[in-house]
């Protein structure tokens, strides 16, 4: 039977416009029951203290948020069905929980993990830290993401810090973190007059939707930060958790690093005010030659990987044919002065202490510092521009490495031409090849460890001197010699 339709349209009665008995028919896209559903088993594990603030950060936000804060040891875990969702500190003002940062909750464990959380530890009040994505965000008038404010819900009148430094979470909108939403409603509904607020972060996207089913937990991800909040709204964010529990935090929110092993990791947002001043910059001229460089990133990054591949390959032909070949090849008996040099190749390694001087890694630190910082630009004014955002970064260590090459050139044109290309060089480096050749490196069991120095300058040999254009060092060195030649001896006049 159909019914509410318009006799006199063409078109076929929409589905919601026709009645039938749906369970009488078949229908293929209908989904088997899955049988009936069991409440999980959720426990809390360790000597947790009852009865004490509780604040509870979920998901990016609270992932993000514990790696600058100083929780300590953690005490305890929340498991649901044996596997680990949340894990529980203890601070001297306040129990805490990080949930769901190894793994997430389905919308039917959202109310028997909230229950658990709010009847086992038996809290005298609740400070909740989530996200809302500003995309969906509904408000009178649009508003950027790099403006976008902290906002705030709360079962009672929250604490006036938090009413001048955050806004309220206005309806129509309703809260996309079921766990926030089903702990806060719990709370509402089981103790009216409890203290609760949740403070919601602004993120630049929208979640993807909770899974089906509880999915083990992986912990390979808790050093990868979705969304990385500037520094201030953090810091801003971490005291309004203190105040709402009408406490205060002692220690700031701090910019998260990581050592491991030799593996020191600083992250910082100093420069995210600058990022986001660029990205809500509408300059059409600009964007649009930004855009087409680097697009063309895009064809040199493909065409360099090509290239880096090839020139892999053949090295590793090349040394392989050396180690394995070569040393069958030519007459098993040979002069020590004329000993075949190992092939060289036109890609030199810089390993401080074996190839340069141990003295050069702070140079070398330095120059990699920059070189990122060039690197990691790339990519913050790719991404302001939505534009290629890969290839940026490489792209402006290309165009760094064209750049001091044209200006090494330059400086040798000058030189040739005027005589003042050294003081274009003296900036970077210093030339000594008029004042001899640089000790880089002694072997161990060299008789010279005692007496020559890395960084010395080796003025002269015997009566020869090295403070010349040419290699005469190697030319002394590897002339035919008698046995009436007397030993050779070094001249240095001062160490760097």
């Amino acid at each position: 039977m159909i019914v509410d339709v318009d006799p006199l349209a063409d078109a076929p009665p929409p589905r919601y416009a026709v009645e039938s008995d749906e369970e009488d028919e078949y229908n293929p896209f209908q989904q088997p029951a899955d049988g009936k559903w069991s409440p999980p088993e959720i426990k809390i594990v360790g000597k947790i203290p009852a009865n004490r603030p509780l604040i509870l950060a979920s998901g990016h936000a609270g992932k993000y948020w514990a790696k600058g804060c100083q929780l300590g040891e953690q005490i305890g875990g929340v498991y649901v069905d044996k596997i680990q969702v949340g894990l529980v500190f203890s601070l001297e003002t306040a129990a805490v929980v990080v949930s769901e940062t190894s793994t997430r909750l389905p919308i039917a464990f959202m109310h028997p993990y909230a229950q658990t959380l709010a009847g086992q530890l038996k809290a005298s009040s609740f400070s909740l830290l989530d996200i809302y994505p500003t995309p969906t965000y509904v408000s009178s008038e649009p508003i950027p993401f790099h403006d976008a404010p902290i906002r705030y819900l709360s079962t009672t009148q929250p604490d006036s810090a938090i009413t001048s430094s955050a806004e309220r979470f206005a309806p129509p909108n309703i809260v996309h973190s079921a766990i926030s939403a089903a702990l806060l409603s719990h709370i509402a509904s089981t103790s009216p007059n409890s203290n609760a607020t949740v403070l919601l972060l602004p993120f630049p996207r929208i979640p993807s939707p909770a899974p089906k089913v509880l999915e083990n937990s992986d912990f390979f991800h808790l050093s990868e930060d979705v969304y990385q909040w500037p520094v201030e709204t953090m810091d801003v964010v971490h005291t309004l958790l203190f105040a709402a529990i009408g406490e205060k935090s002692d220690a700031h929110w701090q910019t998260p690093s990581n050592i491991n092993k030799i593996h020191l990791k600083i992250q910082t947002r100093a420069f995210n005010a600058g990022y986001d001043y660029l990205a809500g910059r509408r300059l059409t001229r600009f964007k649009h030659w930004a855009s087409a460089f680097y697009s063309s990133g895009v064809v040199v990054g493909f065409v360099g990987m090509i290239v880096g591949l090839s020139v892999l390959v053949w090295i590793t032909g090349t040394s392989t044919f050396q180690v394995f070949i070569a040393p069958y090849k030519g007459s098993r008996l040979q002069r020590r002065d004329f000993a075949e040099e190992p092939g060289s190749s036109f890609i030199q390694p810089i390993i401080p202490g074996v190839t340069v001087p141990l003295s050069h890694l702070p140079i070398i630190l330095i120059a990699v510092l920059l070189c990122q910082i060039v690197h990691e630009l790339g990519h913050a004014v790719a991404g302001a521009l939505q534009a290629r955002i890969i290839a940026a970064g490489p792209l402006h260590n290309l165009v760094l490495w064209i750049l001091l090459n044209l200006l090494t050139q330059t400086a040798l044109v000058v030189e040739r031409t005027s005589g003042l290309g050294t003081a274009i060089i003296s900036i970077g480096w210093k030339d000594l090849s008029q004042e001899g050749r640089l000790v880089v490196g002694i072997d161990d069991d060299s008789p010279l460890n005692s007496v020559l120095h890395v960084g010395s300058i080796v003025t002269g040999l015997d009566d020869v001197s090295l403070a010349v254009l040419g290699n005469q060092w190697s030319e002394y060195l590897l002339q035919n010699s008698s046995e009436n030649t007397p030993w050779y001896g070094w001249r240095f006049a001062r160490l760097l």
